[in-house]
């Protein structure tokens, strides 16, 4: 019984050799005259090797030239990559330094206003000298200054920040 179950898997009579001869002939344009014929006579043998050499070759150039685009691609991707982590590094270093800054101006600063309070402390100090140097008197300015609707609604604050 075991005889017969092994024989079952041999190849068949009709086709001799293994799977991957059976697969290549199946494969080659070529009949079984031509490849007799290939056989005997010794330049059409090399002129078939030749043409098959070429395809190799033809083939290989192809992939040769992928290969490089590759490389080509790859390594425009890693130059974006680097510039990309040089410009993250450069903002996140912006961003403390103004944020260092911003605290910086808030101690300084009474009430934590910035630059806001110090640009209309500049202006009010401006408009003073202004009026000392014209003679005009501070008390008209400021009676002016109270008599605006302006003033009213806002409070004493306001004159600060004028």
């Amino acid at each position: 019984m075991a005889a017969s179950s092994s024989s079952s898997f041999a190849a068949s009579p009709r086709e001799p050799g293994g799977y991957s001869r059976r697969r290549h002939r199946s494969l080659d344009p070529m009949d079984s005259v031509d490849r007799n014929r290939l056989m005997t006579d010794r330049s059409a043998y090399i002129s078939y090797l030749e043409v098959q050499l070429e395809r190799v070759t033809a083939s290989c150039l192809t992939v040769q030239g992928f290969s490089d685009r590759i490389n080509q691609v790859a390594d425009q991707c890693n130059e974006m990559e680097a510039r990309v982590n040089g410009l993250d590094r450069q903002l996140r270093e912006l961003q403390a330094l103004q944020l260092e800054e911003g605290r910086q101006g808030q101690q300084q600063q009474p009430g934590g206003g910035g630059g806001y309070w110090q640009r209309s402390l500049e202006r009010r100090i401006a408009k003073l000298e202004a009026e000392v140097r014209d003679g005009t008197p501070q008390g008209s300015a400021r009676g002016a200054a109270a008599s605006s609707p302006r003033s009213e609604a806002s409070g004493p604050s306001s004159s600060l920040l004028e």
